[in-house]
């Protein structure tokens, strides 16, 4: 792992850029703990013996999303557009398929940033957060007589190809992308997916990430033979009360292009909280030998 020290920098960085722009930076703070030290992919700039500057590199199964800050006072002097560029120009990048550059919507910098780059607007994401007191979902209606259950997902080959097709078919993923990305993401040791089933049989996977006191639902899909069938809302209710009981407080990601999927977290008491823009950067090509 990557020493602790850095990733303090890092943290205190993100807690002043937050504390003076007025918004929340994403990080994805479970990926950067799990770094190694063989993976140099990030990028920092150092000044006066202090981290001024910071881009996390983010490989989600054949699409990179990137993410960065500069300390305010450093701001305006070249310092993102550096690490962005050297970063562009990496091995790293050289083969992926997409691109993302994330912005917090609030963060006029970040959006001021935008206008000048060879970029485009991808797609919103909303993180919302729980709140119990809103809290209307019942369980699901056919549970008992059809239960959904949950049962964290095992090393075994029948799990990972469930778990691969459920990327396939709910996030359009490419296969071997999606098994990159699962490869990836069990490294992470704050992360673990369950499979749910109904009869016994995997309909749907959902994974949570736990950190610092904090659960996030990601990755959340249902097979699209067992939709419509209140497996969404018993699955939700059922991972809801498990991290309550861990005391954490729950967050989860998700672009709410979906009127269903949104009417289903906004009834289990999810509020929105933070807004992420993500925009499509054209990469920079290497120059060939001549």
């Amino acid at each position: 792992m990557i020493n602790n020290r850095k990733w303090e920098d890092v943290a205190e960085l993100q807690r002043l850029c937050e504390e003076l722009g007025g918004f929340s930076l994403k990080l994805n703070w479970d990926t950067l703990r799990s770094r190694k030290e063989s993976d140099p992919q990030d990028a920092f700039i150092h000044r006066d013996g202090k981290l001024i500057a910071f881009l996390g590199v983010y490989d989600f199964g054949g699409k990179i999303e990137l993410c960065g800050m500069v300390h305010p006072d450093y701001r305006r002097q070249g310092h993102f557009t550096s690490l962005l560029s050297q970063t562009l120009k990496s091995d790293k990048l050289k083969d992926c398929e997409e691109i993302l550059l994330n912005t917090p919507a609030a963060s006029d910098s970040g959006v001021q940033f935008l206008k000048t780059m060879p970029c485009s607007y991808a797609f919103t994401e909303y993180q919302m957060k729980y709140d119990s007191s809103i809290d209307h979902l019942t369980a699901d209606k056919h549970s008992s007589s059809n239960p959904v259950t949950l049962r964290q997902a095992s090393g075994s080959v029948a799990d990972r190809e469930t778990l691969i097709r459920l990327d396939v078919e709910g996030f359009g993923l490419q296969p071997e992308d999606a098994a990159r990305l699962l490869d990836e993401i069990t490294e992470e040791h704050q992360s673990s997916y369950d499979i749910i089933e109904r009869d016994g049989l995997p309909a749907g996977k959902i994974r949570v990430s736990r950190l610092q006191g904090e659960s996030w639902i990601y990755g959340f899909a249902i097979f699209a033979a067992y939709r419509g069938q209140g497996i969404g809302a018993s699955t939700l209710r059922q991972v809801i009360d498990r991290e309550r009981q861990l005391g954490h407080d729950i967050w989860l990601e998700v672009a709410l292009d979906n009127p269903n999927a949104r009417k289903l977290y906004e009834n289990a008491g999810f509020v929105m909280q933070e807004v992420q823009d993500y925009y499509k950067v054209q990469k920079i090509q290497k120059a060939q030998p001549s």
